[in-house]
């Protein structure tokens, strides 16, 4: 069984998103102050945690898919957050986080963490 398109695509919106928020913090920070950087930094917080765990998407199961969905989902949250209060940052993870919940809600995607495995054998036998 492959990985479907919806999974891929949820893994690169995430890694993209990691690498576009880090460039953005870095060229922010060094036109202002560290401060100012790190309120951005902070607005992906949920971002970098997805980063990690998209590396595991090829082998995971249920659970990983929830916690992202449930990660994504609370980016959303802070990204409102952010635009709401003037910190910046907030709607380029809004976006990315908005696409990752719907990727990863779909059936493709459920079905595709949900796949039986080979060596899922109880009590290790």
């Amino acid at each position: 069984m492959t990985m479907p398109g919806s999974v891929r695509a949820a893994q690169v919106v995430i890694w993209a998103m990691a690498g576009l928020t880090m460039l953005i913090v870095l060229v922010w920070g060094f036109s202002s102050s560290a401060e100012e950087a790190g309120r951005l930094f902070a607005t992906n917080l949920m971002g970098w945690a997805l980063f990690f765990m998209a590396f595991t998407y090829h082998r995971a199961g249920s659970g990983v898919r929830t916690t992202s969905v449930v990660l994504a989902s609370l980016q959303i949250v802070f990204s409102l957050g952010g635009l709401a209060n003037g910190t910046g940052g907030g709607g380029l993870p809004l976006i990315g986080a908005i696409g990752i919940a719907v990727l990863l809600n779909q059936d493709s995607a459920r079905n595709w963490f949900n796949r039986p495995r080979g060596n899922d054998l109880p009590y290790g036998h």
